[in-house]
């Protein structure tokens, strides 16, 4: 069987300096590290009472992941993720042993999970770490702040901001189960003005979650592509405005269910 996971999210941000300060606070300046899910307002981690885990871009870089679901598997503390079969297929988070639903996802300040879930849980699966600049987990309720969908806490996700002269990239890799995978990213800013725009491809021919020896063969692949984009006007110090753009289409093949044995089956 082969599901479509992707749709199309535009996100539109006109705020008075909270995420990118924020972002910007943390890159440039060495004194100390800022937040901004805690509080709504960009403040810094050591005056923060709540728990919070910052995941940087030096760590993503370093560790090389691919999607978001590698980056918060690496020894987040009161988080766990849960994927079932491969690569694509559906992701949930929990945090402190709440639900995938009330954790609320954000990207750069914007609510984006699904409110056609009954839950309203946000699918991880899909979410590729291209032109993520960092990560801020806040653990424990935070219904005060965020509403009911933060029961169990808050991940925020902040997208890259172009700095300085232009300049870009192009990698790909290619390994086992016929996996591929490239991106090419370009950022930079001038007077006011900032962008930052990634491109990534991916492919696997995957595995087959169901077991061989019962006479499955079908593998399960996966493919998504991303666009992500992020243009930005400071006309001073303490105000700027940000446009968020962010495409994702994907598709993944995935086993049936036998319900006489209890076993996935090649569909």
């Amino acid at each position: 069987m082969q599901a479509e996971t992707g749709r199309m999210k535009i996100m539109l941000a006109a705020a008075l300096g909270a995420a990118a300060m924020a972002a910007q606070a943390a890159t440039n300046g060495p004194v100390q590290e800022y937040v901004v899910s805690a509080t709504r307002l960009s403040a810094p981690a050591k005056d923060v009472a709540s728990s919070v885990t910052v995941i940087d871009a030096a760590a993503i870089e370093r560790r090389q992941n691919q999607t978001a679901v590698e980056i918060l598997r690496q020894d987040v503390p009161g988080l766990d993720v849960v994927q079932s079969g491969g690569v694509g297929g559906t992701a949930s988070v929990y945090i402190r042993g709440g639900k995938p639903e009330h954790v609320l996802v954000l990207v750069d300040g914007v609510d984006v999970n699904d409110p056609s879930s009954a839950g309203r849980s946000f699918e991880w699966a899909t979410l590729a770490a291209d032109n993520i600049e960092r990560i801020e987990i806040l653990r424990g309720p935070q219904s005060t702040l965020y509403g009911s969908d933060a029961i169990g806490g808050v991940v925020n996700i902040i997208t890259r901001k172009g700095q300085g002269e232009a300049h870009g990239s192009i990698r790909a890799e290619y390994g086992s189960f016929d996996s591929f995978n490239g991106k090419a990213e370009l950022s930079g800013s001038t007077g006011a003005f900032n962008y930052a725009i990634s491109l990534g491809q991916m492919y696997t021919e995957g595995i087959s979650s169901a077991s061989e020896k019962n006479g499955n063969t079908e593998k399960d692949g996966y493919q998504a592509t991303t666009l992500s984009g992020r243009f930005g006007w400071d006309p001073s110090p303490r105000h700027t405005f940000d446009l968020i753009v962010r495409y994702n289409n994907a598709w993944q093949q995935y086993d049936d269910f036998d319900y006489a044995t209890g076993l996935p089956v090649d569909a």
